[in-house]
């Protein structure tokens, strides 16, 4: 004897799981690896960035420190009784001509 079963009826059919539970495991073990991915990239970035700043900041004491020098040897510097005489009269021709 056959027996038939009817699959119409809404209780017989058989279920379909749009996303199983380790499909969505997947996706966020997924989802947590690229973020923590991201986080180190940004982290060696940031790392690269603070050493550049570093080797900015030295280079500018340096050059404050020549400009400091430059200033100085410039302060002591005299002016020459015996340039200026000659540059008042090299205008003086330069007038005359």
């Amino acid at each position: 004897m056959k027996q038939q079963v009817n699959l119409y009826v809404e209780e017989l059919r058989p279920r379909k799981v749009v996303l199983p539970a380790g499909m969505i495991a997947v996706v966020w073990l997924l989802g947590l690896l690229v973020m923590l991915a991201v986080g180190g990239w940004m982290s060696l970035r940031a790392a690269s960035a603070v050493d550049d700043l570093e080797a900015a900041r030295e280079t500018r004491d340096q050059l404050v420190s020549r400009v400091e020098q430059v200033k100085e040897r410039l302060a002591s510097r005299k002016v020459s009784a015996g340039l200026l005489e000659r540059q008042s009269q090299l205008r003086g021709e330069l007038d005359r001509a």
